[in-house]
């Protein structure tokens, strides 16, 4: 199981610290010691998938005739709750009927799968002018078909989503529907359907009258390159890969009003990494050589690290294995001869320990993919050779008590002993993590605890992630153990005591313990509502996050008694499941207002009915 929770444990606590700032998680001595590092995330900040709002387990195959009579009855009663939302936002109905098709196609309702996505179609239709852009809106549709294994109709949809981009009104987005329809395309099992679809879109993109160049520069969405990476007709791929570059040289010319200019150190490296897949080394290394060029060349600043990082990446899909290991062992040299400006500046000499917290981030951008390369070449060894000094530094961290302040950076080395098959240095680390439990409790208990106000956000994600990658179970329960508690005396979210629980909860369903997450829930909704619960209090420093005003509190119930009914729905004992969810109506009658009330009712049923 390889789950990551850092940025999205808690969907209605986006956190608001750019990850390149060094989290405030330590004591005030040691905090007046360490350089706020400028804002280069270690990882992408797009929001990963919630556990909270995961996607519920899909039924048995192996249903019997009156378990599967009582799940399509469940599954109408959930379709009622999408004609009765006419306050919910379309997208969000045309989601439900996806997750509603794809669940009476499992049952064989195929006629009634289709129904749903017609219906979905028709949504996108009469709100078309409200979508942020409904040619991308139905080429998502299409692929919901061809999830269901509705082919003909998917390439139906497909080829009125070209037809809709090229007329669309909004002509800034016209090149990024293409890029949704080339991975719609790339999702479609019919190779002979992918490839005719790729090379529509290829005629679009390399066709100088195109509409799509009309309003902009020449433009090859990074879609429409990834699908051309996946293709099965290597021949067919090299040949678009190679019309696309000469499209994004055109657009970096362009850009620069006429001169000749390099591609981007990340456009070079997916391409390159596109090549290797596709077998052309010879294309994929002279693109690299290229990047290399550039980054030895480029400014000693935090950016290089991640630039290297990107270039790494590519090389660990090249065939010439030799040509690889050594570019990689170039990188790495490279990344530890670059110094950062704080790091040339006289007071950074006196703490060597201050100075390796800060540029740890970086380090860690950079070397990272440098050890996953190493192991998909076939090298593990070297890959754990790149990773131990890392791992030592960590160590130093934990000796001199800093290491809370370290936890968001310690996830993403955790990850890369995973992926790179070293279970016990991943575990090792683990242990670490939740060593610095102490601190991190001790530091968030100083103040109010939420998003980018305060301290006590940022590890929590990593906690988690450590509570569900933890291999033995005695250690399992010993973890789940430090978290509550935790979650129950430090608060660091604005749904309160209440809704950390329930996250918590879901992380527990995720484990298959499904007896801790209704205690946990239980506990949940003894608190719902009180004044132990502690949302966010009156205070001017969170008037960003008081939305709704008067209506906060009940906008804060709302979001935790969702996410009740979502984990309940998840729930595979039909008992807790029932009394569960029959607890969570009763709470929400008293707690809401009717239009919320109505909100919850519709999301019970659903949880029902398992989507």
């Amino acid at each position: 199981m390889s789950i990551s929770l850092s940025n999205a444990f808690f969907a209605s606590t986006p956190p608001k610290i750019a990850l390149g700032r060094l989290p405030k998680l330590v004591s005030a001595c040691v905090s007046a010691l360490l350089i706020t590092a400028p804002q280069l995330p270690v990882r992408s900040q797009t929001p990963l998938p919630s556990l909270i709002t995961q996607a519920n387990p899909q039924p048995s195959k192996s249903l019997s005739p009156a378990a599967t009579a009582e799940r399509i009855k469940r599954l109408d009663a959930a379709v009622l709750t999408v004609d009765n939302g006419s306050n919910e936002k379309p997208e969000n109905s045309i989601g439900t009927l996806r997750r509603l098709a794809d669940a009476y196609s499992e049952l064989g309702e195929q006629a009634r799968a289709i129904e749903l996505l017609e219906r979905s179609e028709l949504i996108a239709s009469e709100n078309s002018a409200a979508l942020y852009s409904y040619p991308r809106t139905v080429a998502r549709i299409a692929s919901y078909y061809s999830g269901i294994g509705e082919v003909a109709t998917a390439q139906r949809l497909l080829e009125q989503a070209v037809e809709l981009s090229l007329t669309s009104p909004n002509e800034r987005l016209r090149p990024y529907a293409i890029g949704d329809i080339a991975k719609a395309y790339s999702l479609i099992d019919d190779p002979d359907i992918t490839q005719s679809g790729l090379a529509t879109l290829l005629e679009l993109v390399t066709d100088a009258d195109s509409p799509l160049w009309k309003t902009r520069t020449p433009f090859a969405p990074t879609q429409l390159i990834d699908a051309y990476r996946q293709l099965d007709n290597a021949a067919e791929a090299n040949k678009g890969l190679s019309k696309l570059l000469e499209i994004k040289q055109q657009q970096a010319t362009a850009i620069a009003h006429g001169t000749p200019e390099s591609l981007s150190i990340a456009t070079l490296g997916q391409f390159a990494t596109a090549y290797g897949q596709q077998g052309n080394t010879e294309s994929a290394e002279k693109l690299l050589d290229q990047a290399v060029e550039l980054v030895q060349n480029s400014e000693e600043n935090g950016r290089r690290f991640y630039d290297i990082g990107k270039i790494a990446a590519a090389y660990g899909d090249l065939d010439d294995v030799a040509t690889a290991e050594q570019a990689l062992a170039d990188l790495t040299k490279l990344s530890q001869s670059t110094t950062l400006p704080f790091e040339r500046e006289k007071r950074a000499e006196a703490d060597e320990l201050r100075v390796s917290f800060a540029r740890i981030e970086y380090d860690l951008a950079a070397l990272l993919p440098v050890a996953i390369a190493y192991s998909k070449l076939g090298n593990r060894s070297k890959a754990q050779e790149v990773l131990t000094p890392l791992t030592e530094r960590f160590s130093a961290f934990e000796e001199a008590g800093i290491l809370a302040g370290g936890l968001i950076y310690i996830e993403p080395l955790a990850r890369t002993y995973k992926e790179i098959g070293d279970i016990q240095g991943q575990q090792a680390i683990l242990k670490q993590v939740f060593a610095a439990v102490p601190a991190l409790q001790k530091s968030a208990s100083k103040g109010l605890n939420i998003a980018d106000v305060t301290p006590g956000y940022l590890g929590i994600g990593t906690l988690v992630t450590g509570y569900l990658e933890t291999e033995e179970d005695e250690i399992v329960q010993a973890r789940l153990q430090i978290l509550e508690d935790f979650f129950k005396q430090i608060r660091f979210s604005e749904g309160g005591f209440s809704g950390q629980l329930t996250g918590l909860a879901s992380a527990a369903i995720t484990r298959g313990d499904e007896a801790t997450a209704h205690r946990l829930m239980t506990e949940a909704m003894q608190l719902l509502g009180t004044p132990e619960d502690q949302l966010i209090p009156d205070d001017s420093r969170f008037s960003v996050v008081r939305v709704g005003g008067e209506n906060f509190e009940q906008v804060q119930h709302s979001k935790v008694l969702r996410n009740m009914a979502r984990n309940y729905g998840s729930i595979k004992d039909e008992q807790m499941r029932q009394a569960g969810l029959e607890a969570t109506q009763q709470l929400a009658a008293k707690l809401l207002k009717p239009e919320l009330r109505s909100e919850i009712d519709d999301v019970i049923v659903r949880a029902y009915a398992g989507i």
